[in-house]
C-alpha cells in the first residue's frame, strides 16, 4: 500500500512540474498536446480482400477537435482519397483506377499537370493533398505537415470548393514516387454536417457532424508519435 503511494506521488509530482516547464507555458505547443484527436479509418482489409469502407462513416465532433484518418489495409498498396466538395461547385473531377500496373502513369501525368481551371481538376489534385478556395484559388498542401509528419493538415472552414486528403497509403506499402502519405487530419472549424467520399471508390461515402464546443462526442485519443 505504501509503495503505490510513493509511486502514485511520484507521478503526480512528476506530471505537474512537466506542465510548469516554460516550453508548456507556449500557447501553440500547448495546443498540441491538449488537442484531441479523432481517429478515423480509410479503408481496411488485406491484401486478399482489401475493403472500400470508412470506419465510421458518421463521425461526431466537437470544433475543439481533430479528425485524422488513416489506412489500415495491410500488405497492399492500396490507397483511398478523403475528399470533401461543397455541393454546387460543379467541379469535373478526373476518373482514377488505381491498379498497381498503371501507377507509374499516374507520376507521370502528377509531374506534367497543372491546375489551369479551378473548376476542372487535374490529376495532380486527386493525387496530392489539395484544396480549392471558395474564390477558385488552388492550394497544394503540405503533404507531410501535420503534427506526426505523416500526411497532410488542414483546418476546413466549409466554404471550400474542394478538400482532398491525396492518396492515403498503408504504412510500408507506398509504391515509389509517390509522395509519403498514410494520413490526413483535419479541423473543421464551423458547425454543421459536411460530407466526405472517395475519389478511387465511389462507394466509400461518409459524413461529419460538427456540434458545439465540450458538446459530447465519441473519441480516441490519438498516439502523439
Amino acid at each position: 500500500m505504501i509503495r503505490l503511494t510513493l509511486g502514485f506521488l511520484v507521478a503526480f509530482m512528476f506530471t505537474f512540474s512537466m506542465v510548469l516547464h516554460p516550453i508548456f507555458q507556449d500557447d501553440a505547443y500547448a495546443q498540441n498536446i491538449i488537442s484531441i484527436v479523432y481517429d478515423a479509418d480509410a479503408g481496411g482489409g488485406n491484401a486478399s480482400t482489401p475493403l472500400n469502407i470508412f470506419h465510421p462513416n458518421d463521425i461526431v465532433v466537437n470544433q475543439s477537435a481533430d479528425i485524422k484518418w488513416q489506412n489500415p489495409t495491410l500488405g497492399i498498396a492500396y490507397p483511398h482519397t478523403v475528399t470533401f466538395i461543397r455541393p454546387g461547385s460543379n467541379l469535373s473531377i478526373p476518373k482514377i483506377n488505381f491498379t498497381l500496373s498503371n501507377y507509374s502513369n499516374l507520376i507521370d501525368l502528377v509531374a506534367k499537370n497543372k491546375q489551369n481551371k479551378s473548376n476542372v481538376l487535374d490529376v495532380k489534385a486527386v493525387v496530392l493533398p489539395t484544396v480549392i478556395s471558395e474564390n477558385g484559388t488552388v492550394t497544394y498542401l503540405d503533404p507531410n505537415g501535420d503534427l506526426w509528419g505523416d500526411g497532410a493538415q488542414y483546418n476546413f472552414t466549409g466554404k471550400e470548393k474542394y478538400v482532398n486528403s491525396g492518396f492515403i497509403w498503408p504504412e510500408g506499402h507506398i509504391p515509389k514516387g509517390f509522395a509519403n502519405v498514410t494520413a490526413f487530419t483535419i479541423k473543421l472549424e464551423e458547425q454543421g454536417v459536411y460530407n466526405f467520399q472517395c475519389l478511387l471508390h465511389p462507394e466509400m461515402k461518409g459524413n461529419v457532424t460538427v456540434t458545439p464546443p465540450n458538446a459530447p462526442m465519441g473519441i480516441s485519443i490519438s498516439d502523439l508519435r
